[in-house]
C-alpha cells in the first residue's frame, strides 16, 4: 500500500516516514509540504492513503481533502492535528476524511488505527471483528507493538525506543518541548549522535523536565498557532528562572512569529521546513552563545526595533543600566551602524565608541552586537506587558534556510 505524507515540518515528515517503515505492508510513495503539492502528487502518484496535517499551508488539510476526495477513485485520507478538538474533528468528517488523529497520539495507538483505515490491509478484517467483540478497543502489546486480535497476532518489528547510549562528558543536553508524536522521534534521532543528550516533555511537564534533565538548550514547538501565546510564556519563564538555558523556537515562516519569539527571549528561531541536520547545527550554535536566524529574519528584527527601542535600558528595579552616551551607542547598533559610523554620528573617536561598546557588552552580559539588539527588543516587549505570567500559567496551562548571525553584527567590540 502506497502512502503519501504531507506536513510542512520536515522533521515530522521524517518521523512519519520512519513510522510507516515499521509496517511491512506499507511504503512511502512521496511527501509534500503544502496542499497544492498534495493535489499534484495524488494525481501523479495515485497513493492508497494520504497522511496529512490538518493545518497544512496553501489550501489547508480540510480543503485539500475535499479536492482529492472529488476524484473518481480517491485515496483514503487521515488528518493529523496538534489541537484535535471537536470543531476540527467535525470539519475533518465533513470534508470526507476517513480518519482524524491527534499529533499527541502515541505510536502504539497509531499503528492499529491506521491499519483499520487503510485499504487492502491484511489486518483490517480481523481488527474489525476484534473491535466488535471488545467494544471498540484495540489491545496493543507495548513491548513489541503487536496488534493482538482474536483471530491472529500481527506484529510490526519492535520499535527502537532510543535506549540511552553512553554520552560524552561534553554532550549537549537538549530538552525537546512539544507534541509527543515528534518529540519522541526527535529524541531518538538525536540519541544516535553522541554530541547530544536529549530528553522530551510536553508543555505541562517543562518545569519538572528542566529540574530533572538540566538542559543546556531547550527546543520548543507548540505545534499549533492556537498554542503560540503559551509557547512564548514558556520561553519567558525559562529566561527568567533559568537564564543559563539557551532557547530555540521552531515556527512557521511568518514575520510576526519571528518577532514574538525574539521578544519572548529566544536565542534562535528555526523554520519548520528545515531538516534534522539544520536543527542540529542550530542547537550547537546557540549552545556556543550565538544567535540563530536567517539574514531575512534578522533584518526584520532590526527594522522593527528601530521604531520600538526603549528610551533607556533599565534593571528590574527601574534603574538605568547604561549612561546616556551608551544608550546612544545602542541605538546606533540597532540601526546597523559600524563603530566608525556611530563615531561620525555622535562626533566621537572610533576608539571611544569601541570602549562604549565593550562596556555595554559587559553591563548587559552579552558577547555580540546582535545580542545587544535582542536584549533591547526583549525589554521593549516587557515594557508593553502589564503583568508577567505566573508559573502555573506557563508550565501547566498548555494542553498539549537558517544560519547563525554573522557579518556586520560581530561577536566582539569591533
Amino acid at each position: 500500500m502506497k502512502i503519501l505524507i504531507a506536513d510542512n515540518y520536515a522533521p515530522f515528515r521524517e518521523f512519519l516516514k520512519s513510522f510507516v517503515a515499521k509496517m511491512p505492508e506499507m511504503c512511502i510513495a512521496g511527501e509534500a509540504a503544502d496542499g497544492e503539492e498534495v493535489v499534484r502528487l495524488v494525481g501523479r502518484l495515485k497513493p492508497d492513503l494520504v497522511l496529512m496535517d490538518f493545518e497544512l499551508p496553501r489550501r489547508g488539510g480540510v480543503e485539500t481533502t475535499r479536492q482529492i476526495k472529488a476524484r473518481s477513485v480517491p485515496p483514503k485520507v487521515v488528518l493529523l492535528s496538534a489541537l484535535a478538538d471537536d470543531a476540527q474533528r467535525k470539519s475533518a468528517t465533513d470534508s470526507g476524511a476517513d480518519g482524524f488523529l491527534a499529533k499527541g497520539t502515541s505510536v502504539r495507538e497509531m499503528i492499529p488505527a491506521l491499519r483499520q483505515i487503510a485499504p487492502h490491509s491484511p489486518e483490517r478484517e480481523s481488527l474489525s471483528m476484534f473491535n466488535s467483540c471488545t467494544g471498540g478497543r484495540i489491545q496493543v502489546d507495548v513491548r513489541t507493538e503487536s496488534i493482538i486480535t482474536n483471530a491472529s497476532i500481527s506484529s510490526t518489528s519492535k520499535i527502537d525506543r532510543g535506549s540511552p547510549c553512553e554520552q560524552k562528558a561534553d554532550s549537549i543536553r537538549v530538552l525537546l518541548v512539544g507534541l509527543r508524536m515528534y518529540t519522541q522521534w526527535l529524541a531518538r534521532a538525536l540519541r544516535r549522535d553522541h554530541n547530544f543528550d536529549p530528553a522530551e516533555a510536553d508543555c505541562e511537564e517543562v518545569a519538572a523536565a528542566v529540574s530533572d534533565h538540566r538542559p543546556h538548550v531547550a527546543v520548543i514547538d507548540a505545534g499549533s498557532e492556537t498554542e503560540l501565546s503559551k509557547e512564548s510564556d514558556i520561553v519567558r519563564q525559562l529566561r527568567a528562572q533559568h537564564p543559563e538555558i539557551q532557547v530555540v523556537i521552531v515556527h512557521e515562516s511568518k514575520p510576526q512569529l519571528v518577532l514574538d519569539a525574539f521578544q519572548a527571549g529566544a536565542n534562535g528561531v528555526l523554520s519548520r521546513g528545515e531538516s534534522l541536520e539544520t536543527l542540529k547545527k542550530c542547537i550547537c550554535s546557540v549552545h556556543k552563545g550565538q544567535v540563530w536566524a536567517s539574514s531575512g529574519e534578522l533584518r526584520l528584527v532590526l527594522e522593527t526595533l528601530r521604531s520600538a527601542l526603549p528610551t533607556r535600558l533599565v534593571d528590574f528595579g527601574g534603574k538605568p543600566l547604561l549612561s546616556q552616551r551608551e544608550q546612544d551607542v545602542v541605538r546606533g547598533i540597532a540601526e546597523g551602524m559600524t563603530n566608525r559610523e556611530i563615531a561620525e554620528h555622535l562626533k566621537l573617536s572610533v576608539h571611544t565608541v569601541k570602549n562604549h561598546v565593550c562596556r555595554i557588552f559587559d553591563t548587559l552580559g552579552v558577547s555580540s552586537r546582535v545580542e545587544v539588539v535582542l536584549y533591547a527588543m526583549s525589554q521593549a516587549s516587557q515594557n508593553r506587558r502589564q503583568t508577567a505570567p505566573s508559573e502555573d500559567s506557563v508550565f501547566r496551562q498548555c494542553h498539549t534556510g537558517a544560519e547563525p548571525v554573522s557579518s556586520a553584527l560581530l561577536s566582539d567590540c569591533e
